[in-house]
């Protein structure tokens, strides 16, 4: 469970035990930003949990790598792990549908851990959104030649 939420990212503050496993079930995006807090253990892996069948085809990106990984599959990121990930290619249609996406999350070390999940936005969102900015730019426009 997030600790805090504003907007479409999660905030989570817990511990975890060495070797431990933390499930985070984030809300229906088709992808997502994960950040380590500072002075928090780095991930070490991911799996995201899909339900069967779905049509996502799932990416991992990290640094400057990115990498495809199937879904319900570990990702084992390089020795120290990171402080930040980003899962992308969840499909629309697996998000219209409501299917649940679980993150399976391993960290570097036990102790106190915080992250952020952040939501990307839908697809439909942005192209929402960059109509609204369409609009609001040829009106601008006509006021100016008026």
């Amino acid at each position: 469970m997030p600790s805090s939420t504003s907007g479409s990212t999660y905030s989570f503050n817990t511990t975890v035990a060495p070797g431990g496993i933390l499930f985070a079930d984030p809300p229906l995006a088709t992808g997502f930003i994960f950040t380590a807090s500072p002075g928090s253990p780095d991930f070490t892996s991911v799996a995201v949990t899909t339900p069967l069948p779905n049509t996502s085809t799932l990416f991992i990106s990290f640094g400057n790598e990115t990498d495809q990984v199937a879904p319900g599959a570990t990702f084992t990121f390089p020795d120290g792990g990171v402080s930040t990930f980003h899962i992308f290619g969840i499909s629309p249609t697996d998000v219209a549908s409501g299917a649940d996406f679980e993150t399976k999350l391993t960290f570097y070390c036990s102790g106190n851990v915080g992250f952020t999940e952040t939501a990307n936005p839908e697809p439909g969102s942005l192209a929402l959104m960059a109509i609204g900015a369409f609009g609001l730019w040829g009106a601008r426009r006509r006021m100016r030649k008026a």
